[in-house]
C-alpha cells in the first residue's frame, strides 16, 4: 500500500449506513501516535460521537499495523529532565485530553479492528474501545516495557492479573490466536475479511434501538468503574510518574541508555537494541 503524502490527513473517516469508520493514516510510521494525529483522533471521535446520524464507530489503520504504539521520533514532547513532578504533572494534563479514545466517554459504541501489529500506546487506544476484532496476522504488546516504562490500568480487568504480569514483565508480543484464547478479542478473521466483517457487526449494532445500546454500555462502563476501574485510574497515576521517570535507566546490551541510542544512532538502532534480547518469542 503506498506512504501517505503531506497533503493526505493522517486520520481518514468515512460515515455510511450510519457507521462511521476512522482509519489511522500513517502506514510509513506503522500508525505511530504522534502528537498531531493524536489530537486529530480526539476531534474525529468526538466530532462523529456527537452526529445523531452515526450510531457505531470503527476504528483501524491503514497498512500493516493498527498502531505501532507512541512516535519515537517525536520530540519535546515529554518532561524527559523534569524528574518524577514533571512526569506527574504531564500524565495529569496528558489523561483527561485522551479521554475521547477512551469508550466510556463515548455515546457512541466503538469498535476496534486489528488489521497488524498493535503495540505500546496503540493497544492501550485498542482496548478503550467497546470491542476489539482481530485479523490473523495481528500481533499485541507492550514494548514500552522493555524500553523502562509502558502500563496499563485497564489489561487486569480484560485479561486478568496473570497474563497482564506477563505482557509488562516480560515485554513479549502475542499473536491474535493467543490474544482471543486469554479474552483481549472478540474474534478473529482472515485478514481480507477485517473491515467488511467488522463494519458488518458495525452496521448490526446501528441498527439496533440506539436507546437500549446506550443504556446497556453505561450500564457495562459502570460495572468496571464498580469493580475499581476508576480508584486504580487515581492510584495508578503517580505510580506511571515515577515509571517514566525511571525510563531513562533502561540499558541496551553496550551500556548505553535506550535514550542516548536513539539521539546518538537514531529509531532504527534504538529498535534493535531494544528487542536485542527477544529474538525468539517465548511462547510457543
Amino acid at each position: 500500500m503506498s506512504e501517505t503524502t503531506q497533503s493526505e490527513p493522517t486520520v481518514v473517516v468515512e460515515v455510511s449506513e450510519g457507521v462511521g469508520t476512522i482509519t489511522l493514516n500513517r502506514p510509513e510510521r506503522l500508525n505511530a501516535l504522534d502528537r498531531a494525529t493524536r489530537e486529530l483522533l480526539l476531534h474525529e471521535l468526538e466530532r462523529l460521537d456527537a452526529d445523531p446520524q452515526v450510531r457505531c464507530l470503527v476504528l483501524t489503520g491503514r497498512g500493516r499495523a493498527f498502531c505501532a504504539g507512541a512516535d519515537l521520533t517525536e520530540t519535546g514532547s515529554v518532561p524527559r529532565a523534569e524528574g518524577v513532578l514533571g512526569w506527574y504533572r504531564f500524565l495529569e494534563q496528558a489523561n483527561p485530553g485522551d479521554a475521547a479514545i477512551d469508550g466510556r466517554q463515548l455515546h457512541t459504541p466503538l469498535i476496534a479492528a486489528i488489521n497488524g501489529v498493535c503495540y505500546g500506546a496503540g493497544m492501550l487506544c485498542a482496548v478503550e474501545c467497546d470491542l476489539l476484532v482481530a485479523a490473523e496476522s495481528a500481533r499485541f504488546g507492550m514494548l514500552e516495557a522493555r524500553m523502562g516504562s509502558g502500563g496499563s490500568t485497564l489489561l487486569p480487568f480484560l485479561i486478568g492479573v496473570q497474563w497482564t504480569k506477563f505482557l509488562m514483565y516480560s515485554g513479549e508480543t502475542i499473536d491474535a490466536r493467543k490474544a482471543k484464547e486469554i479474552g483481549l478479542v472478540l474474534e478473529l478473521v482472515p485478514d481480507a475479511e477485517l473491515l467488511p466483517r467488522v463494519q458488518d457487526l458495525a452496521r448490526r449494532i446501528a441498527s439496533m434501538p440506539a436507546h437500549q445500546v446506550f443504556f446497556s454500555k453505561r450500564q457495562t462502563d459502570g460495572t468496571l468503574a464498580i469493580m475499581g476501574r476508576l480508584v486504580n485510574e487515581i492510584f495508578s497515576l503517580p505510580q506511571q510518574a515515577i515509571l517514566n521517570s525511571l525510563a531513562t535507566l533502561a540499558e541496551a546490551p553496550d551500556g548505553r541508555s535506550l535514550l542516548e541510542i536513539l539521539e546518538q544512532d537514531g529509531l532504527a538502532a534504538l529498535k534493535e537494541a531494544r528487542d536485542s534480547t527477544h529474538s525468539e518469542p517465548w511462547l510457543r
